[in-house]
């Protein structure tokens, strides 16, 4: 048997075909700023990002913010990346992923139910609630921390600690 280091947490799968798009687009500053869509979107199993800012592009990506307006401007442009929505914390996008064209080898966007490399799995129910335990548990741990440094207090007005 042979062992592989394999990441235990914190990675993002990236199919071939996007990896493929990436390294052929120019300039390669737009590899990084549709990363960070990517990542914010299908990476985490969402058809959308959240609010993305171009600073807050600029800052993840350390390109200058003219540069993330640019390249998202062009993504958006070549079908990449569709505006959903605006507010004072950024703006939402739709992130389509690429398809080679196999007579003209281009590139085109397509979404991502039509991305043929791409599979939808359902989470079990199981695995849904468990996540939900998880995060109950997390807060009644967090709080029991709390109650020990005496941050929370009973109904009555005293600590929740033994030794008060």
């Amino acid at each position: 048997m042979i062992k592989i280091a394999r990441p235990g947490y914190g990675f993002v799968q990236i199919p071939n075909t996007v990896l493929d798009f990436l390294t052929e687009v120019r300039p390669p500053s737009i590899t990084r700023v549709y990363l960070v869509m990517y990542r914010d979107s299908i990476a985490f199993g969402k058809k959308t990002t959240g609010h993305l800012s171009f600073r807050g592009m600029a800052e993840v990506t350390k390109l200058r913010k003219s540069t993330v307006e640019k390249n998202v401007r062009a993504l958006v442009d070549w079908g990449f990346l569709a505006p959903i929505e605006s507010n004072n914390y950024g703006t939402r996008y739709v992130v389509r992923l690429p398809k080679r064209d196999r007579e003209s080898r281009k590139w085109f966007p397509v979404d991502l139910k039509n991305a043929k490399y791409m599979t939808e799995r359902e989470v079990p129910l199981a695995t849904v609630k468990s996540l939900d335990r998880f995060s109950e548990y997390s807060r009644q741990i967090i709080k029991m921390q709390a109650s020990q440094t005496g941050l929370f207090e009973g109904e009555d007005g005293e600590s929740d600690t033994e030794n008060s």
